[in-house]
C-alpha cells in the first residue's frame, strides 16, 4: 500500500508475500487535478526474499463503508469494530482517508476491560499518509475488540474541502469521496490459528 507522504520500505525481516502462478498485480492510484496536463509515471520495486518466510502476516482491514457525511457538519464521526478470536500480534497500522478527515483513532478494548491505543492522529492530512510500524509487536489476546473512530469536517472552515459550497459526501475511491480504512498487519501468536482468524475475519 502506498499513498502520498509515504516512504517505500523493504518490509519486515522474516516476512514475504507469496506470489502464485497467474497471479495479477494491480496498481490502484488516486490522482488529483493540478489544472494542467501532467505526465504520470509509476515505479514499482519488487525485492525477492533470499530465504523462506519465518512468519506469514495477514492484512486486516477494519473500517466502515457506511459513510454519509451531510454538508456543513464540522465533526461527523464514523466508527467500526472487529473482535479478534485468537491471540495475535499487531506489527503495523496504516490509516487511510481523504480530504475531509481530521482525526483518526484506533484502540483495542481488551477482555479485562482495559484499553490500549494503537494509533491516534489529531490532525490527519491526506497528503501525509504513512504505514506506522511498531518498534515491537503489540500482543492482543483473543476476545479483544479493535475499534476505529474517524472524524470528518465537511464545513466551509475546512480548507481542504473539495466542495464549495459543502455537499453530501459518501464512501468511494474518488478523491472527492471519503474513506475510513484502517489496515493492520498482524500474525497469530499460534501459527496454527491463522486459519481461524481468517475465517472470523471473512464473517466480519
Amino acid at each position: 500500500i502506498w499513498a502520498p507522504g509515504m516512504i517505500a520500505h523493504r518490509g519486515a525481516s522474516g516476512t514475504a508475500w507469496r506470489l502464485h502462478p497467474n497471479m495479477s498485480l494491480v496498481l490502484h492510484t488516486h490522482l488529483q487535478r493540478s489544472g494542467k496536463a501532467e505526465i504520470v509515471q509509476f515505479r514499482i520495486g519488487v525485492h525477492f526474499a533470499t530465504a523462506p518466510p519465518e512468519v506469514r502476516p495477514l492484512i486486516l482491514r477494519i473500517g466502515s463503508r457506511d459513510i454519509d457525511i451531510p454538508p456543513d457538519q464540522a465533526d461527523h464521526a464514523v466508527t467500526d469494530s472487529f473482535e479478534v478470536p485468537v491471540d495475535m500480534d499487531v506489527h503495523a497500522v496504516f490509516p487511510h482517508a481523504h480530504s475531509l478527515c481530521k482525526r483518526v483513532s484506533v484502540h483495542a478494548e481488551l477482555p479485562n476491560g482495559n484499553q490500549k491505543s494503537l494509533i491516534r492522529i489529531e490532525k490527519f492530512d491526506e497528503n501525509w499518509h504513512d504505514n506506522y510500524r511498531y518498534v515491537a509487536p503489540v500482543r492482543l489476546p483473543g476476545g479483544t475488540k479493535l475499534v476505529s473512530q474517524l472524524s470528518y469536517d465537511n464545513s466551509v472552515t475546512n480548507v481542504r474541502n473539495r466542495h464549495h459550497p459543502p455537499q453530501r459526501v459518501v464512501y468511494g475511491s474518488n478523491a472527492s469521496d471519503e474513506m475510513a480504512d484502517i489496515y493492520l498487519q498482524v500474525t497469530t501468536a499460534n501459527p496454527e490459528q491463522r486459519t481461524l482468524l481468517l475465517a472470523e475475519y471473512d464473517r466480519y
